[in-house]
């Protein structure tokens, strides 16, 4: 194949109209990437999935590392990838601003001089922003818009583990990019930690008129930071939409695990869901007949020492397998004949004196059994 490689004059650098790729790329080892996924200007997106779906493989292809078997990657309203033009740009021509899992920054450097690294490589001379010239103005300021002013004079081993993610968020915002790309941005940090930089990630995110494609294994960062959700299994998209979206209707087990929410197969018939491999029939308030999926959400669960009367038109005696306390939720997993997963408050756990292996009674309104057909 003969390769068309983009100006090399200069980095691509157009009127950022977003992320689109079109992605196959046929691994060595038998593995098959296949997928399609668009970022708008302005937009978080989030590619998660679990460990070997892919995900690393498609940043691979994005960033030029790897070139596609077929389809095409367009970038701010230039197409970087496309083989069946011969067209390929290499990595340092597609402008891509990069926030790492472990950071990856200059030990050897002060955290001015690491912000300033971006600008000055770029070759294109001094740039003028907000009337202030040069890679150093440049740096200064975006460390005063990450508030690391206090810290410009530091090398990366002074810093805090979430020092150095503004510090790497800096540095990437600082080559003015046509993508943002965060790969597994809070992974490296510890549970406490991440927690507190989430919130701050989603503040300083703000800053970047252009697209951001987060990659990430763990729901929460991607539920919490991301405006839209693509879900990647074996290589292939099995979901993809606005987080709550996501959430209310999983499409796969995976997703339903993820989210934190149960998902039943069964065949409805009129409103009573024959679950598969279950000895239950569970109501719903959708008359809708045929093979569905059947999604409750752990909070909708409700648990009792005695059989419970009223309203819930579901109710089931089962045994519990697990108990995990959560911070402010304790998550109880139940056996047959439903195998749910139950979210309740401490307070409530501590006041049933759960165990696992013991016998419990569970309850759930038909209201709050949603279905899909499949």
């Amino acid at each position: 194949m003969v390769v068309t490689a983009v100006n090399t004059d200069s980095p691509i650098h157009q009127f950022n109209a977003g992320l689109s790729a079109d992605v196959t790329v046929r691994r060595s080892d038998g593995f098959t990437l296949d997928l399609s996924l668009a970022v708008e200007p302005g937009t978080t997106a989030a590619l998660l999935g679990p460990n070997g779906a892919g995900k690393s493989t498609t940043i691979e292809a994005i960033a030029g590392l790897t070139p596609i078997d077929s389809g095409k990657i367009q970038l701010a309203g230039t197409v970087v990838d496309d083989p069946s033009t011969g067209t390929f740009a290499p990595p340092e021509r597609r402008n891509i601003g990069v926030v790492f899992q472990d950071y990856l920054l200059f030990d050897h450097l002060t955290v001015a001089e690491n912000v300033a690294f971006g600008p000055r490589s770029q070759r294109q001379g001094p740039k003028q922003r907000r009337g202030r010239t040069g890679a150093a103005a440049v740096a200064s300021e975006w460390l005063e818009a990450l508030a690391l002013t206090h810290l410009t004079d530091k090398k990366p081993p002074e810093l805090s583990g979430g020092q150095a993610q503004r510090v790497a968020l800096a540095r990437a915002l600082a080559t003015d990019p046509d993508l943002l790309l965060l790969d597994e941005p809070l992974a490296a940090l510890d549970v406490s930690t991440r927690n507190e930089l989430r919130r701050t990630l989603l503040t300083h995110l703000s800053t970047f008129a252009g697209p951001r494609l987060m990659i990430t294994h763990e729901p929460s960062d991607a539920f919490l930071l991301a405006d839209y959700l693509y879900i990647v299994e074996d290589g292939r998209l099995t979901q993809e939409g606005v987080p709550d979206e996501v959430r209310r209707r999983p499409a796969t087990t995976y997703v339903a695990a993820l989210t934190g929410n149960n998902l039943l197969t069964g065949v409805n018939d009129s409103g009573s869901i024959t679950i598969d491999d279950a000895s239950f029939a569970l109501q719903t308030a959708d008359r809708r007949s045929g093979r569905v999926q059947a999604v409750i959400e752990p909070r909708a669960i409700s648990l009792h020492r005695d059989r419970p009367q009223g309203s819930p038109r579901n109710t089931w005696q089962s045994t519990i397998e697990w108990i995990e306390p959560l911070g402010d939720t304790t998550r109880i997993q139940l056996a047959a004949p439903l195998p749910v997963t139950v979210d309740i408050t401490p307070a409530a756990a501590a006041a049933l004196s759960l165990a696992p292996g013991e016998t419990i009674w569970a309850a759930v309104k038909a209201t709050e059994v949603t279905i899909t057909p499949v």
